[in-house]
């Protein structure tokens, strides 16, 4: 295969976590700020330390009295400043709450005279849910912040922490997991933890021994769509396109984006690609295989390209459809038709033939190519009734669905 000159590229940093840290200790000794911002992808952790500030501040029975909320849609600095000057009633703070307001738009020089004299019974917490919390480090709201309050993070979690946290999570439920088990649990649903929460729950009730395993997860849980077109991908790399082709069905079943599905089997498909062309990692026998069957993976994406765009826009020969495959067409022929690629303009057109005049894709049917066999219009080529594919026939003959009969 060939060689890819890299460049070096820098590590990635680590998130910055003493301002999270902070906040643990603040709340552990008691020592609770006036001002906070609570941004980051893991809701779960937001959520949680949110509901410690309000355990720590606000006395039982006392919260409609001293918890006071504003949304982004409803917040002005007027009323932010009455709230500021509501006395807490039978507690020693006050706890205001304001959901989805960027702070660095609307009137910042009103907002920082406020938050610059916050008096010590407030503790006002700005939560970003639903929109990015974008720092603008030019202005004095900034300078402000960094003086007078705390800009909390809640980055998603290492694979330690999550496997250390799934852990107790199931010993809760009186079950025990092992650590690779925990990793192919964080692989298969994600690292988001509320996501993982409801795994969870679903593997322990049906585990029906103490020890969870494999089996168990795989039988209830929920993959997200990496994971599933990774499964394709590997499948794919394996040559064994029967299986890649009843998880791409699957996946039409389940009534998933075909252009989605496209999008995240061209990442899956760069990720293998950049391995490929390590010289490093290209010793190890996976890698080999990958590197031999590059004319297969183009294939596979040639195909599903063109099937998502038939998908999307209808059955039967549409500009969509010409506009992906001379995309494809000009993309190849720029290779010079280099060994090991699709440089044959006529194996572009036997393909686009079968996609393009073929059957429409859907979760029962699926064109694929299997080596040694040509693309399966071959069998239409030939004046055969039906398309084979690995020793089967796939028949014409419309459902009462309207899907095709294998």
């Amino acid at each position: 295969y060939r060689k890819v000159r890299r460049i070096a590229m820098p590590p990635k940093a680590k998130p910055d976590t003493a301002a999270y840290q902070k906040l643990k200790k603040d709340i552990k000794e008691g020592t609770i700020g006036t001002l906070y911002v609570f941004h980051g992808e893991e809701a779960y952790l937001r959520d949680f330390y949110l509901g410690q500030l309000k355990k720590k501040l606000l006395p039982a029975g006392m919260e409609e009295f001293n918890l006071h909320t504003l949304s982004g849609k409803e917040f002005d600095v007027k009323t932010l400043a009455q709230l500021v000057d509501c006395l807490p009633m039978m507690s020693e703070r006050t706890l205001i709450v304001v959901n989805d307001y960027d702070i660095y738009k609307g009137d910042k020089d009103a907002l920082a005279a406020v938050l610059r004299e916050l008096p010590d019974y407030v503790c006002l917490v700005f939560v970003y849910d639903l929109i990015e919390y974008k720092a603008d480090a030019r202005t004095k709201l900034a300078a402000l912040l960094k003086e007078k309050g705390s800009v909390v993070p809640f980055n998603r979690q290492g694979q330690g922490d999550l496997v250390d946290w799934i852990s107790r999570r199931f010993k809760a439920m009186d079950h025990d997991i092992g650590t690779e088990d925990a990793k192919y649990l964080i692989f298969l649903c994600g690292d988001l933890m509320n996501n993982l929460i409801s795994e969870i729950g679903k593997i322990g009730s049906y585990a029906a021994h103490h020890r969870v395993t494999r089996q168990d997860i795989d039988a209830v849980a929920t993959p997200q769509l990496d994971a599933v077109v990774f499964q394709m991908t590997d499948a794919i790399a394996a040559g064994n396109f029967d299986k890649a082709a009843e998880v791409l069905g699957e996946l039409l079943h389940m009534q998933e984006a075909p252009i989605k599905l496209l999008a995240v089997l061209g990442k899956q498909l760069r990720r293998l690609q950049d391995i490929v062309d390590d010289d490093a990692i290209g010793q190890q026998c996976q890698v080999t295989a990958l590197a031999q069957n590059r004319d297969r993976f183009e294939r596979a994406r040639l195909i599903c390209a063109l099937s998502a765009a038939r998908i999307a826009h209808g059955a039967g020969p549409s500009r969509h459809v010409v506009a992906v495959s001379r995309q494809w067409r000009s993309m190849f022929s720029s290779r010079g038709g280099q060994q090991g690629h699709l440089g044959d303009m006529a194996q572009i057109g036997d393909i686009e033939d079968t996609v393009v005049r073929g059957p429409v894709l859907t979760h029962q049917t699926c064109p694929v190519h299997t080596e040694g066999h040509g693309p399966i219009s071959a069998g239409r080529r030939h004046g055969r009734s039906g398309h084979r594919h690995a020793g089967r026939r796939w028949s014409r003959s419309p459902q009462r669905d309207g899907s095709l009969a294998r």
